[in-house]
């Protein structure tokens, strides 16, 4: 039973998210701020899919580790880009157009997958549900944990210097949700997708990919409800700075 809900959880989350991508870039004006979270969408659709075989009861080690990979280039980049959404969100094309961000960004993820593609990263362990994960006590595992919550930190304060000098008040509503749904979602997922396996509680199957797609559908409902979406002030100039 709890095989086949975590084999379903994974499953809808990656078409699911998808169609999430089919949304935002088939809307009538596609924005950059879509089109980054489409980005996202396409992250959580790998990782899911990812994690879909990883926890398997029937799957290999050898297979384990494959889609274990797969997975990572998903959660890996999803850091990322989720600052760069933020930073559209808030028009922060001052900060946007210094490259050596983008070089302090994916750095990081790109030495996690290069050592996780060279097996030396993330560790399988056998579980009744498929495989766990146990991440090692490794410095470039740290400086993925440090990426995460610097992202966070930066996420947030971002928002807050947004929502202090913003004065429509449909944005600041916006803002507030994303900011809301993005900390919320970000506590859950470090604590199963990095604490626990850290801590080696590898009998409890890693769900982060399900939760940021719950993330996900937040920012849809954002775009229904607030036009997170749309064109308007993406894109404009800011004086605002970290």
């Amino acid at each position: 039973m709890l095989t086949s809900l975590i084999f379903f959880a994974h499953g809808f989350s990656a078409v699911a998210s998808l169609a999430l991508i089919i949304y935002v870039v088939r809307k009538d004006h596609p924005t950059l701020l879509s089109k980054t979270a489409a980005g996202l969408f396409l992250c959580i659709s790998i990782w899911s899919l990812g994690n879909l075989f990883v926890q398997r009861p029937s799957t290999t080690e050898h297979a384990a580790w494959l889609w274990g990979s797969i997975a990572a280039v998903g959660w890996s980049v999803m850091t990322p880009i989720l600052l760069l959404f933020f930073l559209l969100f808030a028009g922060r094309t001052d900060v946007l157009r210094r490259k050596s961000l983008y070089l302090i960004l994916f750095f990081i993820p790109a030495l996690v997958n290069y050592q996780q593609w060279n097996n030396s990263f993330l560790i399988f362990v056998k579980e009744s549900y498929g495989w766990g994960i146990h991440w090692p006590a490794t410095r470039v595992a740290r400086l993925f944990y440090i990426l995460e919550l610097g992202v966070v930190v930066a996420c947030v304060s971002v928002i807050n210097s947004y929502v202090k000098e913003e004065k429509n008040e449909m944005k600041i509503r916006q803002a507030k949700l994303i900011v809301v749904n993005t900390y919320a979602s970000f506590v859950l997922i470090f604590l199963n997708s990095v604490v626990m396996p850290v801590l080696e509680l590898t009998f409890i199957p890693v769900m982060g990919d399900v939760i940021a797609f719950l993330w996900a559908l937040g920012l849809i409902y954002g775009d229904k409800k607030y036009g997170l979406f749309r064109e308007e002030d993406i894109l404009r100039p800011s004086s605002q700075r970290f």
